[in-house]
């Protein structure tokens, strides 16, 4: 037969904290177990056990997706990481003094494996995206410096960027450590964007001097046009 404490006394709330919904635990009087056969709470102590075996899985099950690449998995591993230890460095309530807080934590973590196990996690989505642009990226570089493909507009604008950022340097006092300001970086960006649009054919000018819109077929006849009935 299973027992339960059902006595008031067994949770206390601290003074000045009754936001907290959850209470506190009492811990168990060992001088007096022949009074206290059993207490059930929501936990085992297996869920930390558990909690770092999904950890485990869940690593295992991504680095299975990724093929190898020691590039993605150090990504994904650190995304992990940051996951895992997130509610613990940033939860500032005191967690830790409701119990079942571990088997409810090892629970999420089940739900995380099956996610991950069938590749459909979010994290992972997130992950796969950031890599191929990023892969695309290097690739163009590559191309581009071996002289098989036209710059990107990002590698135009980057270069584009240092080139005007040496001439803009040129008429500062660099050696008594003047320097660029935010105002004259930001204006740099802005034209060195301006231009490469330009180069790139790029920049569409969709309204005239006179506010017309001139990227259609006709131009638009004016509102009241002819005799009004």
């Amino acid at each position: 037969m299973t027992w339960k404490i059902r006595s008031k006394t067994a949770f206390t709330y601290e003074f000045g904290h009754h936001r907290y919904i959850v209470p506190k635990f009492k811990p168990v009087p060992f001088e007096n177990m022949n009074e206290t056969p059993i207490i059930q709470v929501k936990s085992d102590i297996y869920c930390k056990v558990r909690s770092v075996h999904n950890y485990r899985n869940i690593s295992r099950a991504c680095k299975q997706f990724l093929l190898g690449d020691p590039v993605a998995e150090q990504y994904m591993l650190n995304i992990l990481r940051i996951e895992f230890l997130w509610p613990l460095r940033n939860i500032k309530s005191p967690i830790s003094n409701y119990t079942p807080i571990q088997r409810m934590l090892a629970d999420h973590t089940d739900r995380h494996y099956s996610l991950v196990a069938n590749n459909q996690h979010p994290m992972q989505l997130n992950l796969y995206e950031f890599l191929n642009k990023r892969y695309r990226k290097v690739q163009d570089l590559k191309n581009y410096k071996e002289g098989k493909a036209e710059p990107t507009f990002e590698i135009a604008l980057e270069e584009k960027v240092e080139q005007l950022i040496e001439e803009k340097l040129k008429t500062k006092d660099v050696q008594n450590g003047e320097n660029l300001n935010v105002e004259e970086i930001s204006e740099i960006y802005r034209e060195a964007n301006m231009i490469v649009r330009e180069k790139m054919n790029l920049k569409l000018n969709t309204r005239g001097k006179t506010g017309e819109v001139e990227d259609y077929l006709e131009i638009r006849r004016p509102l009241h046009q002819g005799k009004q009935i």
